[in-house]
């Protein structure tokens, strides 16, 4: 009985069974933050740092635009609040996102702005949200489309005059 206790415990030491990961699962109800009619979650501790990076984009969620951010935050002290347990500590998704989960989020960057493709709306310097070891979040929901070009409307424009002609000389 003790051989096969003491044979079953050093198997899941060294299987990795006893640390399973989470990574493709749903992440769990309370660590999703509902905004701006998306929900949101603090997804990695950094963008490409090898082993600590967001390894798959599962159930819908997917890299935020300016768009989306703008409309789900007022603010950065409102994605402070969103995603703020209590001081120190952040309601952090990683290890649904990350393999290698063994730093977590870093509330402290977080909290400094490095945060992956912020909009510079919100007053961080370039370098700090496109760093690679900026702070990952993940929003899932209806998709803000981006305005169309001034350019991209004139081609429009251009192809349905056209159309218009050759449909108005066909009939004349």
């Amino acid at each position: 009985m003790k051989r096969t206790l003491l044979a079953a415990l050093l198997t899941l030491t060294f299987t990795g069974a006893a640390n399973a990961s989470l990574l493709g699962q749903e992440p769990a109800a309370n660590l999703i933050v509902s905004a701006g009619g998306m929900e949101w979650v603090y997804a990695a501790p950094a963008h490409n740092l090898s082993g600590y990076h967001v390894e798959s984009l599962h159930h819908d969620f997917r890299f935020p635009t300016a768009a989306e951010w703008l409309s789900s935050f007022a603010d950065f002290a409102a994605i402070q609040t969103a995603f703020t347990l209590s001081p120190g500590v952040a309601i952090c998704a990683s290890p649904y996102f990350i393999l290698n989960d063994t730093y977590g989020c870093d509330w402290g960057d977080m909290n400094a702005g490095y945060i992956w493709d912020l909009p510079a709306t919100y007053g961080f310097d370039s370098s700090f949200t496109g760093h690679p070891y900026a702070e990952v979040f993940l929003v899932r929901g209806e998709r803000q489309e981006e305005v169309p070009e001034p350019a991209s409307l004139a081609l429009l424009g251009l192809g349905l005059a056209g159309l218009a002609a050759l449909r108005r000389r066909k009939y004349a």
